[in-house]
């Protein structure tokens, strides 16, 4: 008879990596085009079509930061917070501790884009 091997069942740390190397995927990746089906669109390479993180990501990765405690201050060797930091998603902090808005982008962006 043949012995079935348990699977080893994630442990929290591990869904939490999981979460974050997603959200830092998404956030420097963008997310794949989809077609009617689900399945992701192909541009000529056959490579996925991909639009940059909407603003529902966003909002998620903002609230994962707020979980971890990050928007009272970065951590260090935090790779999600580094990469939102590039993008502009942190509040930068004056001297009187007042959180400072960070500039908005310019252009257009996935939902504002035009095809042509």
């Amino acid at each position: 008879m043949e012995s079935i091997t348990p699977r080893a069942t994630p442990t929290q740390a591990d869904m939490s990596e999981k979460l974050d190397d997603g959200l830092l995927r998404l956030l420097k990746e963008g997310r794949p085009v989809l077609d009617k089906q689900g399945r992701p669109m192909l541009d000529d390479q056959s490579k996925p079509l991909m639009i940059e993180a909407t603003a529902a990501d966003y909002n998620n990765v903002i609230k994962r930061l707020q979980s971890l405690g990050i928007d009272k201050g970065p951590r260090e060797n935090d790779p999600l917070y580094d990469a939102a930091r590039e993008l502009g998603l942190t509040a930068d902090t004056s001297e009187t501790d007042e959180a400072a808005l960070s500039p908005m982008r310019e252009g257009d962006d996935a939902a504002t884009k035009e095809d042509g």
